[in-house]
Protein backbone atom coordinates (compact mmCIF):
# COMPACT_ATOMS: atom_id res chain seq x y z
CA UNK A 1 0.00 0.00 0.00
CA UNK A 2 1.93 3.02 -1.27
CA UNK A 3 -0.16 5.55 0.64
CA UNK A 4 0.28 3.92 4.05
CA UNK A 5 3.82 2.71 3.30
CA UNK A 6 3.10 -0.89 4.23
CA UNK A 7 4.04 -4.19 2.64
CA UNK A 8 2.17 -7.39 3.39
CA UNK A 9 3.96 -10.68 2.76
CA UNK A 10 1.40 -13.48 2.55
CA UNK A 11 2.37 -17.06 3.36
CA UNK A 12 0.23 -19.94 2.11
CA UNK A 13 0.79 -23.61 2.93
CA UNK A 14 -1.29 -26.41 1.49
CA UNK A 15 -1.38 -30.05 2.57
CA UNK A 16 -3.47 -32.99 1.46
CA UNK A 17 -5.61 -34.33 4.30
CA UNK A 18 -5.88 -38.05 4.90
CA UNK A 19 -9.20 -39.69 4.13
CA UNK A 20 -11.30 -39.89 7.27
CA UNK A 21 -9.50 -37.06 9.08
CA UNK A 22 -11.87 -34.15 9.48
CA UNK A 23 -10.45 -30.61 9.72
CA UNK A 24 -12.55 -27.55 10.51
CA UNK A 25 -11.33 -24.08 9.53
CA UNK A 26 -11.98 -20.76 11.29
CA UNK A 27 -15.19 -20.20 9.33
CA UNK A 28 -16.60 -23.59 10.38
CA UNK A 29 -16.11 -25.21 6.98
CA UNK A 30 -15.18 -28.89 7.30
CA UNK A 31 -12.70 -30.63 5.02
CA UNK A 32 -12.66 -34.40 5.32
CA UNK A 33 -10.77 -35.24 2.13
CA UNK A 34 -8.59 -33.08 -0.07
CA UNK A 35 -6.38 -30.04 0.34
CA UNK A 36 -6.20 -28.04 3.55
CA UNK A 37 -4.81 -24.52 3.21
CA UNK A 38 -3.24 -22.37 5.92
CA UNK A 39 -2.68 -18.67 5.26
CA UNK A 40 -1.05 -15.97 7.33
CA UNK A 41 0.85 -12.77 6.65
CA UNK A 42 3.76 -10.66 7.83
CA UNK A 43 3.41 -6.87 7.88
CA UNK A 44 6.18 -4.37 7.19
CA UNK A 45 5.09 -0.87 8.15
CA UNK A 46 6.46 2.66 8.26
CA UNK A 47 6.78 3.55 11.95
CA UNK A 48 6.46 7.23 11.08
CA UNK A 49 2.95 6.64 9.64
CA UNK A 50 1.44 3.73 11.57
CA UNK A 51 1.40 2.33 15.09
CA UNK A 52 2.27 -1.32 14.40
CA UNK A 53 0.94 -2.65 17.70
CA UNK A 54 -2.57 -1.79 16.48
CA UNK A 55 -2.19 -4.50 13.81
CA UNK A 56 -0.19 -7.13 15.72
CA UNK A 57 -3.17 -9.44 16.32
CA UNK A 58 -3.91 -9.59 12.59
CA UNK A 59 -0.46 -10.79 11.50
CA UNK A 60 1.97 -13.60 12.19
CA UNK A 61 4.67 -10.98 12.75
CA UNK A 62 5.11 -7.25 12.24
CA UNK A 63 8.31 -5.38 11.37
CA UNK A 64 8.62 -1.63 11.54
CA UNK A 65 10.96 0.51 9.52
CA UNK A 66 11.77 4.18 9.77
CA UNK A 67 10.31 6.01 6.78
CA UNK A 68 12.79 6.87 4.07
CA UNK A 69 15.68 5.31 6.01
CA UNK A 70 14.25 1.89 5.21
CA UNK A 71 14.72 -1.34 7.08
CA UNK A 72 17.96 -2.52 8.68
CA UNK A 73 19.93 -5.22 6.86
CA UNK A 74 20.15 -7.19 10.11
CA UNK A 75 16.34 -7.22 10.34
CA UNK A 76 16.02 -8.50 6.77
CA UNK A 77 18.63 -11.21 7.41
CA UNK A 78 16.85 -12.28 10.59
CA UNK A 79 13.55 -12.34 8.70
CA UNK A 80 14.89 -14.77 6.10
CA UNK A 81 16.18 -17.08 8.84
CA UNK A 82 12.79 -16.83 10.58
CA UNK A 83 10.93 -17.51 7.32
CA UNK A 84 12.97 -20.62 6.58
CA UNK A 85 12.30 -22.01 10.08
CA UNK A 86 8.63 -21.06 9.80
CA UNK A 87 8.20 -22.77 6.45
CA UNK A 88 10.11 -25.91 7.47
CA UNK A 89 8.39 -26.34 10.83
CA UNK A 90 5.02 -25.02 9.68
CA UNK A 91 4.71 -27.39 6.72
CA UNK A 92 5.71 -30.34 8.91
CA UNK A 93 3.23 -29.32 11.64
CA UNK A 94 0.47 -28.83 9.07
CA UNK A 95 1.12 -32.29 7.61
CA UNK A 96 0.97 -33.84 11.11
CA UNK A 97 -2.25 -31.96 11.78
CA UNK A 98 -4.06 -33.10 8.64
CA UNK A 99 -2.90 -36.73 8.71
CA UNK A 100 -4.29 -37.28 12.21
CA UNK A 101 -0.95 -37.87 13.99
CA UNK A 102 -1.00 -34.61 15.95
CA UNK A 103 -2.60 -34.29 19.38
CA UNK A 104 -3.81 -30.76 18.49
Amino acid sequence: DKDAHVIELEITMTAESETGVEVEDQTGTTVDDGPVTYQDAILFYDETRLHGADYADDYLAIFGFNGKKGIDVATVNALFIYLQDLLDDGQSDLMDFVDGTSDD
